[in-house]
Protein backbone atom coordinates (compact mmCIF):
# COMPACT_ATOMS: atom_id res chain seq x y z
CA UNK A 1 0.00 0.00 0.00
CA UNK A 2 1.40 3.50 -1.01
CA UNK A 3 1.59 6.27 1.71
CA UNK A 4 -0.84 8.27 -0.38
CA UNK A 5 -3.31 5.84 -0.19
CA UNK A 6 -2.65 4.91 3.68
CA UNK A 7 -2.92 8.70 4.13
CA UNK A 8 -6.43 8.68 2.14
CA UNK A 9 -7.76 5.84 3.89
CA UNK A 10 -7.04 7.38 7.17
CA UNK A 11 -7.49 11.06 6.89
CA UNK A 12 -10.93 11.47 8.65
CA UNK A 13 -9.29 9.66 11.86
CA UNK A 14 -6.41 11.75 11.63
CA UNK A 15 -8.52 14.89 11.21
CA UNK A 16 -10.90 13.73 14.48
CA UNK A 17 -7.63 13.27 16.27
CA UNK A 18 -6.12 16.54 15.67
CA UNK A 19 -9.50 18.33 15.98
CA UNK A 20 -10.07 16.42 19.47
CA UNK A 21 -6.74 16.81 20.80
CA UNK A 22 -6.66 20.41 19.86
CA UNK A 23 -9.98 21.17 21.64
CA UNK A 24 -8.34 19.29 24.98
CA UNK A 25 -5.14 21.40 25.27
CA UNK A 26 -7.33 24.67 24.80
CA UNK A 27 -9.32 23.92 27.72
CA UNK A 28 -6.52 22.32 29.84
CA UNK A 29 -5.53 25.14 31.47
CA UNK A 30 -9.76 25.62 32.70
CA UNK A 31 -8.76 22.48 34.79
CA UNK A 32 -11.43 19.88 35.89
CA UNK A 33 -13.76 18.40 33.59
CA UNK A 34 -13.03 21.16 31.11
CA UNK A 35 -10.63 19.08 28.66
CA UNK A 36 -13.36 16.16 28.82
CA UNK A 37 -15.95 18.30 27.44
CA UNK A 38 -14.12 20.03 25.59
CA UNK A 39 -13.04 16.58 23.37
CA UNK A 40 -16.33 15.05 23.72
CA UNK A 41 -17.89 18.53 22.34
CA UNK A 42 -15.57 18.32 18.99
CA UNK A 43 -15.97 14.93 18.67
CA UNK A 44 -19.78 15.48 18.61
CA UNK A 45 -19.48 17.86 16.30
CA UNK A 46 -17.56 15.46 13.43
CA UNK A 47 -19.80 13.04 14.07
CA UNK A 48 -22.78 15.53 13.51
CA UNK A 49 -20.32 16.82 9.90
CA UNK A 50 -20.20 13.43 8.92
CA UNK A 51 -23.57 12.14 9.41
CA UNK A 52 -25.08 15.35 7.36
CA UNK A 53 -22.47 15.18 4.63
CA UNK A 54 -22.99 11.58 4.15
CA UNK A 55 -26.93 11.37 4.61
CA UNK A 56 -28.15 9.17 2.21
CA UNK A 57 -26.91 6.57 0.04
CA UNK A 58 -23.98 7.38 -2.90
CA UNK A 59 -25.72 7.30 -6.36
CA UNK A 60 -22.27 6.74 -8.00
CA UNK A 61 -21.12 2.84 -7.72
CA UNK A 62 -18.04 3.10 -9.90
CA UNK A 63 -14.74 5.63 -10.40
CA UNK A 64 -15.96 5.34 -14.33
CA UNK A 65 -19.30 6.92 -13.18
CA UNK A 66 -17.76 9.72 -11.18
CA UNK A 67 -15.46 10.30 -13.90
CA UNK A 68 -18.57 10.80 -16.20
CA UNK A 69 -20.58 13.13 -13.89
CA UNK A 70 -16.80 15.45 -14.10
CA UNK A 71 -16.91 15.31 -17.39
CA UNK A 72 -20.33 16.76 -18.05
CA UNK A 73 -19.60 19.68 -15.79
CA UNK A 74 -22.40 19.01 -13.34
CA UNK A 75 -21.18 19.88 -9.79
CA UNK A 76 -19.97 16.58 -7.80
CA UNK A 77 -18.78 16.53 -4.28
CA UNK A 78 -16.78 13.29 -3.71
CA UNK A 79 -16.46 12.17 -0.10
CA UNK A 80 -13.91 9.08 0.26
CA UNK A 81 -14.68 7.10 2.88
CA UNK A 82 -13.26 3.55 3.72
CA UNK A 83 -14.81 0.69 6.14
CA UNK A 84 -11.17 -1.04 6.16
Amino acid sequence: MSVRSAVNRRSFFVTSLVAVAGGWLVASPFGGVASAVAALGVGAGLVVAQRYLRRGGSGVASWDEARAQFGRGTPTVVFLYSDT
